[in-house]
């Protein structure tokens, strides 16, 4: 199993004592524990985004102000372009955007089974760029297995014309926890769970599985690199490398 970054620094200045009981380390025992600290980083991964074999394509939507300058707002929801799949009844969802804004944004779910859509739910505006979220639970929702539903955020330009909101979004389907669980999925959010999610094809496990990760490590800059290199496997490369820079590693 992987070891996050920050536990394999305090594993290399864990021994502040020689193995004689003194109050000094000998540079054997030191160089000792630099090299199993080096040893367990080196055992960190990427994760490898295998897609669904009969996938759905042009499933994600994203739009950007028309004439596309340098500070235009774009939006962009952290989605493949074809159905993710997830085990969870309410996964977190993200999205992009560019910068902050105060115009008004909405949350769209569309069941299939369902006329109309299910939930339209008015979100807070964007106070930073970066990532964004909608929490399902936060609002009684949940998924059915087995359904693909569609899922947009919104920003709201001019209510009497909604030909000119900006619109992002994505496919989403869930399958049984019982299936999921028999096929040895994780259950307890880890860096291990984050490569085996990404690995069977549910995207949005593996997203929200790093993003949480991040979220609790937050200075842990080798998960900011595992959910750039995810972003760049689903085509995403600009959203890729504002998370590198957020790294420092650009």
């Amino acid at each position: 199993m992987t070891v996050p970054g920050s536990i394999a620094l305090i594993l290399a200045a864990f021994s502040l004592t020689s193995s004689d009981g003194s109050d000094r380390v000998t540079a054997a025992e030191l160089t000792t524990s630099r090299a199993s600290a080096d040893a367990l980083a080196s055992d960190r991964r990427m994760p490898v985004y295998v897609p669904p074999k009969n996938k759905v394509p042009h499933a994600r939507m994203e739009s950007g102000l028309r004439g596309q300058a340098a500070n235009d707002l774009r939006i962009v929801a952290l989605v493949p372009d074809h159905v993710g799949f997830t085990t969870k009844k309410d996964p977190t969802l993200y999205w992009y955007a560019s910068h902050a804004t105060s115009l008004p944004v909405q949350f769209t779910l569309t069941d299939p089974r369902a006329i109309r859509s299910i939930a339209e739910i008015e979100l807070p505006p964007p106070k930073d760029a970066g990532y964004q979220t909608v929490r399902p639970r936060d609002y009684g929702i949940s998924l059915d297995p087995g359904i693909q539903f569609r899922w947009s955020v919104s920003i709201v330009q001019d209510h009497d014309r909604p030909s000119t909101d900006l619109v992002t979004g994505g496919m989403i389907e869930r399958i049984e926890f019982n299936e999921g669980s028999a096929l040895g999925f994780p259950i307890v959010c880890t860096e291990e769970a984050v490569l085996r999610y990404a690995e069977a094809g549910l995207w949005y496990d593996a997203i929200g599985c790093v993003s949480d990760l991040i979220e609790s490590n937050p200075g842990d800059s080798f998960l900011r690199k595992q959910r750039a290199s995810l972003l760049k496997q689903i085509n995403l490369p600009q959203i890729a490398e504002f998370e590198l820079r957020q790294s420092g590693v650009r």
